[in-house]
């Protein structure tokens, strides 16, 4: 007999060399077959077996599993059991409890009796494979010869590996669970980047083959105009039509070019060209650009100028961009308002970080909108506003244009109040 000291520090190696294998290898059956081994290491059992239920078929599928000829499964393919023809095994899974018995006990089913007779072993102990309270499989420990009971002993060492068992076979089950969806999410990402590839090379291909007929038309516009100005037209109607003709082709231009830029910065060829300028000369050219436009929406654009010159290096064309489409989505949203422009230096942050806020006291967006609003061809006014003027491009190109340039643009806005956007870029 070993003595209970013996028996727990028996107990507590088989622990570690259980948990050693798991995370040794991860290969399940590499892992299946250590534990198994050290079972019959331990216990001294002549055959063992561990199997994986699949609760759809009711059925357990051989994993992994050592014995005599008779015991392995010596065909093809792998070796399956169908539980509605085996009730003293399926009582296993069914009632979550172990299940003992030798060749000379009376209550055998007659299908198990039948296994007996099929295998040839004389003693069997069939444990549950438990994890997080889900029934994963059997483990099985077979003698021949007389019959014999397993000792307390080995039943608890039997019971101690096949948790670790459950661990193995749970965590080879996610991991297969995770590469399915890693391997859908891969199919998921090539054929959206096919998609998107497509996408932009048309827009790409469009807007080239629509530069040259508006060019064109817009060239036909100006040339008519001057004419119309050397012959002295009076004509109002002619004159209104051609000035019309002009202004619509140069908005579709401007929308042309839009589309094109969004192509650029998906493909993530955008050309910065930093040069060192005065911020308080850009926002000037910023005020009298757009002050106009302000006014004649009945709003009134304030541009506030820094305090002392701040020579600041980046693409000036790109950042004034940047604010012409934020002044002008401000000055849109904004009845009889107040359209403002803030600039601060944040010495704190590494780099220093340049700040250009704009503040309008217009409609608001409201909260659940807010994470669509820096995404290409998406309109968020025509939702709570009633206006449906411009091609939703406008916010996308100024994010991508920030990001170009090493920063960022970020939104607060409360509904009914207004909105700040804040342009964040680094000093060098």
């Amino acid at each position: 007999m070993v003595d209970k000291k013996s028996q727990d520090q028996i107990a507590f190696e088989a622990l570690q060399y259980s948990v050693e294998s798991l995370t040794s290898d991860l290969n399940l059956n590499n892992v299946l077959t250590n534990l198994g081994e050290q079972v019959n290491r331990l216990i001294g059992c002549d055959a063992w077996s561990i199997s994986d239920y699949i609760e759809s078929t009711n059925k357990l599928v051989t994993l992994a599993e050592s014995g005599p000829a008779d015991w392995v499964y010596q065909g093809d393919g792998v070796e399956s059991f169908d539980l509605s023809e085996n009730e003293t095994t399926f009582s296993v899974i069914k009632d979550r409890k172990m299940v003992h018995y030798t060749v000379e006990d009376d209550w055998i089913a007659e299908e198990e009796k039948q296994f007996i007779s099929e295998y040839g072993h004389s003693s069997l102990l069939m444990l549950p494979l438990i994890y997080r309270d889900e029934v994963l499989g059997i483990i099985e420990f077979a003698n021949y010869g007389a019959p014999i009971h397993f000792t307390e002993f080995e039943v608890r060492i039997a019971q101690l590996l096949a948790n670790q068992c459950a661990i193995a076979i749970a965590h080879a089950r996610m991991i297969a669970q995770q590469q399915i969806q890693l391997d859908k999410m891969a199919r998921l990402k090539e054929q959206a980047d096919i998609a998107n590839t497509a996408k932009s090379r048309f827009l790409a291909n469009m807007s080239h083959e629509f530069r040259t007929p508006l060019n064109v038309i817009i060239g036909f516009a100006e040339y008519l105009n001057e004419v119309f100005k050397d012959h002295a037209v009076q004509d109002d109607e002619i004159n209104e039509s051609v000035k019309s003709i002009h202004t619509a082709g140069q908005h579709l231009m401007s929308i042309v070019e839009d589309i094109l830029d969004v192509s650029v910065i998906e493909a993530g060829v955008v050309e910065v060209r930093p040069t060192e300028f005065d911020i308080s000369q850009l926002l000037k050219e910023l005020d009298q650009t757009m002050g106009i436009l302000a006014e004649e929406s009945g709003s009134k654009l304030v541009v506030n100028l820094p305090g002392e010159p701040i020579l600041f290096k980046t693409d000036r064309q790109k950042l004034m961009q940047i604010l012409i489409n934020l002044v002008a989505n401000g000055i849109k949203f904004t009845q009889n308002g107040i359209v403002r422009v803030l600039t601060e230096v944040d010495e704190q942050a590494t780099p220093n970080q340049l700040r250009i806020k704009v503040e309008d006291t217009g409609i608001g967006i409201p909260e659940e909108k807010l994470s669509r609003l820096f995404k290409p061809f998406s309109q968020l006014n025509d939702e709570y506003s009633g206006m449906t003027k411009g091609t939703g491009l406008g916010l996308s190109l100024s994010q991508g244009y920030a990001r170009a340039m090493q920063g960022k643009i970020s939104v607060e806005s409360v509904y009914g109040e207004g909105s700040t956007f804040t342009v964040e870029l680094p000093f060098g």
